[in-house]
């Protein structure tokens, strides 16, 4: 009866029909949510303390939150940071499920990257708290915060938002993606690799996004001509463009075309 999966770096949550939160794998951050589970656990334990009817789950590399149907985000785990948004940080910090203070209501949509969360909420406002060095909150700030904050000129209509490890996307209902925070590989897609403490334009790409994800420091959007574009990382070939090059705007993955 698992509806959805989420997956941060080394453990895996799973959301139910019921709305329960079983979660497994390393849990020396409390990611699984619970201090009776030793280091690890080798098959789905039940996160213990959340409210009922959650419908909306996301892993971040040590931390782990969920919304329910009322709009309402709850966190547990890695807290150096202030990712659990519940007004708290400090080096070492772990917490089992808190719930985010200080959120606009409802949560629509939860993404979480290495240190920081953001959610979409109302009718397509970002909120982002956490890790923020890079300026992955896109407050224009370089200051961790342990609150939700806005990014700065994004508007309130955003379709999508994606977490990588230090950077944020937004996809935007016109079908815009703008990206901020670490950008030491190209991964905003501005054609710099300048880091943005506030959203900007992923360079050369038409307004016609559909879908968008975001990896450690590379990105990938699907048009709605069915052809997908990344940009950033490159050493892998995860970009798909038959090289190896790192990549600071947009390219084709080739080879995608229908059979």
């Amino acid at each position: 009866n698992v509806l959805t999966v989420a997956s941060g770096e080394a453990h895996t949550c799973a959301l139910h029909a019921g709305g329960q939160v079983t979660c497994w794998g390393d849990n020396s951050r409390l990611q699984l949510g619970s201090s009776a589970v030793s280091e690890r656990s080798y098959a789905p334990v039940e996160v213990p303390g959340l409210p009922a009817n959650l419908t909306v789950l996301a892993a971040g590399a040590d931390h782990t939150c969920a919304a329910t149907t009322a709009g309402e985000a709850w966190c547990w785990g890695d807290n150096a940071y202030g990712a659990l948004g519940d007004g708290l940080a400090g080096v070492g910090l772990r917490s089992p499920p808190v719930r985010t203070r200080r959120l606009a209501l409802p949560v629509r949509a939860l993404t979480a990257g290495k240190g920081h969360t953001c959610a979409r909420v109302g009718d397509g406002a970002v909120e982002c708290w956490g890790f923020n060095a890079s300026g992955a909150l896109g407050d224009d700030t370089a200051l961790d915060s342990t609150v939700p904050v806005r990014p700065v000129g994004l508007k309130a209509d955003m379709r999508q938002v994606r977490a990588g490890t230090d950077f944020t996307c937004a996809l935007s209902a016109e079908g815009r993606v703008r990206c901020w925070g670490l950008n030491e590989a190209g991964q905003l897609g501005d054609g710099t690799r300048v880091h943005r403490a506030a959203p900007v334009d992923v360079s050369g790409l038409a307004n016609e996004v559909v879908d968008l994800g975001t990896g450690v420091t590379s990105t990938c959007t699907v048009l709605r001509d069915g052809r997908v574009q990344c940009w950033g990382a490159n050493a892998a070939g995860q970009l798909g463009d038959g090289t190896q090059t790192e990549r600071a705007g947009p390219v084709v993955v080739l080879g995608l075309e229908a059979p």
